[in-house]
């Protein structure tokens, strides 16, 4: 199963979605969870127990799988693959020169 960082099921889906896979014949009660961490430019959706959401995908995925009950952390596995942009992108650091029209050329 997979999610994106900012999805709202995020901290819900690894037992109630991802619990219900699992439990079909074919997998023999084990579960992937893949979340796709897009970066801090997305927020995280707020967590039931009013815990700090993290800000960085090691976090979520520390915070992901300490979730998971005891019993079942052997069956459940829990991937957040980092797919955001560098910090120097998100902070507008790196500018593409802009082409000149003929106006600002004085043409």
């Amino acid at each position: 199963m997979r999610k994106r960082h900012y999805n709202k099921e995020l901290w819900s889906a690894p037992l109630e979605q991802l619990g219900g896979y699992a439990a079909d014949a074919g997998a023999d009660g084990f579960g992937i969870y893949l979340v796709f961490w897009f970066g801090i430019e997305f927020p995280v959706p707020g967590r039931s127990d009013r815990d700090a959401v993290p800000s960085t995908a090691e976090a979520l995925e520390t915070m992901l799988r300490n979730d998971i009950p005891a019993g079942l952390q052997d069956k459940l596995a829990i991937v957040v693959l980092d797919v955001s942009r560098p910090t120097k992108m998100v902070t507008g650091k790196i500018r593409r020169p802009q082409k000149r029209s003929k106006k600002q050329d004085g043409r």
